[in-house]
């Protein structure tokens, strides 16, 4: 236990003062001579009542509940110093996973830190600036650790436990599209037993290479605009990390929407917000066309013909989509005349049509720049529903995935000289404490309640 405030303890030597104090003022107290004084001196020779307690004893319990009440204004605490959580900064990239034995060098290297400290401790992953962020761990007093493969200089008190073996290893460690539209694939690895395989996946036809010798590099042709995924994976005997073996490229369709220079603002925030489209205004090819003008298809917003609008509600009801619930429009235009085939109302509400397939692109029977609609969660989800109707795809590149594209060091960089396993420096300690003098509050106003002193007999 310990004392928060110890100088309130100075009252106690205080208190025992006036005990003494006032004993000996009730020893010395003079006595009035009044007429019945022969009866007051008889009565003190008389003897006490036999009390269990002697004085002195009295006189601590009576001073008992002041001295408690001092105890608490001390401010009593249970005190438990236990060392602060250390951090363990373990290197994140892909060389980490790599596997010997069943165990993973990010797994062998938590295993080797966990020696080295006392206490809890947790794992924090970093792809860079390992030393720089145990650095800042230790500098506010925790003990910090870098479990690595890399060699590494870190600050002074920080500790390393590097991670060392000599496991054959084979990943790709780049992959993607360079601006010709060509298939760069760049393969690296060690302590290789045999020849590696690169496979192509989703050409069409499975292509297979054989690589004798790593580092290997190669361009391949353009993927055909049909292709929107291909699988890159190298394989090897006894490669003993899987990490770096696999990258997948997927093309990143993007829908290009022209306006005219002013107007449609409503329709205008719904593709903008759409992920896979681009929105500009003014001339130009693209994809879809707000009214008239250079496009792959197009989109007619009402009113158009002279058709007259008319208040509407119902329930909406989309083809081809999951897309329903209740609408009322203040200004639905009805279908021109110029007609369609059967089955060309693509979305209706309350059983009238709002959207229409034309032989020219998609009619709009309603302005949502004049009503409300636009402020209803429909509207957006209607606009991005038209694309589809018109069969539009877009166009975009194949994008490795930035996670799986890799450095030479990231994947096949193992540590091949000396461990290094150093401790680090010992971490501040923690004081967690629990306050009692509200209990001891409690405890001296209970004293008050049972320690009384007693009356003298007559």
């Amino acid at each position: 236990m310990t004392l928060l405030r110890p100088e309130a303890l100075f009252a106690l030597p205080v208190l025992v003062a006036l005990l003494l104090w006032a004993r000996h003022r009730a020893r010395r107290r003079p006595r009035p001579a009044l007429t019945w004084m022969l009866f007051a001196r008889a009565l003190e020779r008389t003897p006490d009542v036999p009390t269990r307690r002697r004085p002195i004893v009295r006189d601590l319990l009576r001073i008992l509940p002041a001295a408690v009440v001092v105890l608490a204004l001390a401010r009593p605490a249970w005190s438990d110093r236990s060392p602060r959580e250390a951090v363990f900064v373990v290197d994140g990239t892909a060389s980490m996973k790599t596997l010997v034995d069943g165990a993973s060098r990010r797994d062998r290297g938590v295993a080797a830190a966990r020696a080295l400290v006392h206490g809890p401790y947790r794992v924090v992953e970093a792809l860079d600036d390992l030393a720089g962020l145990a650095a800042d761990h230790a500098f506010v007093g925790e003990a910090a650790v870098v479990v690595t493969d890399t060699p590494l200089e870190v600050a002074d008190g920080v500790g390393v436990v590097g991670v060392v073996d000599q496991a054959a290893n084979v990943g790709i460690t780049a992959c993607g599209v360079g601006a010709d539209g060509g298939l760069l694939v760049r393969v690296s690895g060690c302590h290789l037993r045999g020849p590696a395989t690169l496979t192509l996946e989703g050409l069409g036809a499975l292509a297979a290479f054989v690589i004798d010798r790593v580092p290997w590099r190669r361009v391949f042709l353009p993927p055909p605009a049909w292709v929107d995924r291909v699988v890159v994976r190298v394989s090897a005997e006894g490669d003993a990390n899987s990490a770096d073996d696999v990258v997948t490229l997927t093309r990143v369709r993007r829908l290009t929407i022209g306006f005219p220079p002013r107007g449609h603002d409503a329709l205008w925030r719904a593709f903008d917000a759409h992920p896979r489209a681009d929105v500009f205004r003014g001339d130009g090819p693209c994809d879809l066309r707000i009214g008239d003008g250079e496009a792959v298809a197009r989109l007619w917003v009402a009113p158009r013909g002279g058709t007259s609008p008319r208040p509407v509600s119902g329930v909406l009801t989309c083809h081809g989509s999951s897309l329903t619930g209740d609408l009322a429009l203040d200004a639905l235009h009805r279908p021109d005349g110029q007609g369609g085939e059967a089955g060309a109302v693509l979305a209706r509400v309350g059983g009238e049509p709002l959207v229409v397939r034309r032989p020219d692109g998609l009619v709009l029977l309603q302005d949502p720049d004049t009503s409300s609609w636009s402020d209803d969660p429909s509207f957006p989800l209607l606009c991005a529903q038209m694309p589809t109707w018109l069969g539009l795809e877009g166009a975009g590149v194949l994008t490795a995935d930035t996670r799986a594209v890799l450095s030479e060091l990231e994947t096949v960089g193992p540590w091949l000289v000396e461990a290094v396993a150093r401790a680090p420096r010992a971490g501040v300690l923690v004081d967690h404490r629990t306050l009692l003098d509200g209990w001891v509050y409690a405890l001296a106003a209970l004293l008050v309640l049972l320690v009384r002193p007693r009356s003298r007999a007559a």
